[in-house]
């Protein structure tokens, strides 16, 4: 059970990548390098039919757009390689492996990004959504935001490797601080 289940309005997950095909289908291996679970794999096997996934580039550093997905998760074999440090290390190469993949469609550029320094500007606020979903719900929130030692937000996890996190409704990615409406172009 996560804290979204039994609200459906919670239905906007962020992509964290280094793909030049964003907006292409979700995929995920269904382990972790090692066998182990990753959260961020993980997720990608909740997303339905419906929900929006907003695509967070870590070559620009930047909310970049956001697609629908078209189904739910489907069996894959996907050629696919960790890109954490430790894969890094381990000079993993790409390799077909069983997965899984979301289909998206509607993948719609946004007219300006929205640039991890305009997130950082309002990181206190996105810090303070999480420290209360955290309290209220307890566990893992799979918030895509997250201290960093001393200094300012950044992703969860590495930004080299793609994941998948919940996120708070668009008022998470921005707190209502942000005019995010004039970011989307109009997709209907």
């Amino acid at each position: 059970m996560h804290w979204w289940d039994n609200d459906p309005v919670e239905n906007v997950y962020m992509e964290i990548t280094g793909r030049s095909d964003l907006g292409d289908d979700l995929l995920a291996p269904l382990a972790a390098r090692g066998g182990g679970e990753t959260p961020g794999y993980a997720l990608v096997s909740l997303v339905r039919r419906g929900d929006i996934v907003a695509h967070y580039s870590s070559t620009a550093e930047a909310i970049v757009g956001v697609s629908r997905a078209i189904g739910g998760p489907e069996p894959a074999q996907i050629f696919w390689a960790a890109r954490g440090s430790s894969a890094r290390q381990a000079r993993e190469e790409p390799r077909m492996l069983p997965g899984i993949q979301v289909p998206l469609d509607s993948f719609t550029k946004l007219r300006s990004n929205i640039s991890l320094s305009e997130i950082r500007h309002v990181g206190s606020d996105l810090l303070e959504i999480r420290k209360a979903i955290q309290d209220e719900y307890g566990g893992s929130v799979y918030f895509p935001w997250v201290p960093y030692g001393d200094g300012p937000i950044r992703t969860d996890a590495t930004e080299e490797r793609e994941r998948l996190d919940m996120t708070c409704r668009p008022r998470a990615l921005v707190h209502g601080q942000h005019r995010s409406h004039e970011h989307v172009a109009t997709a209907r």
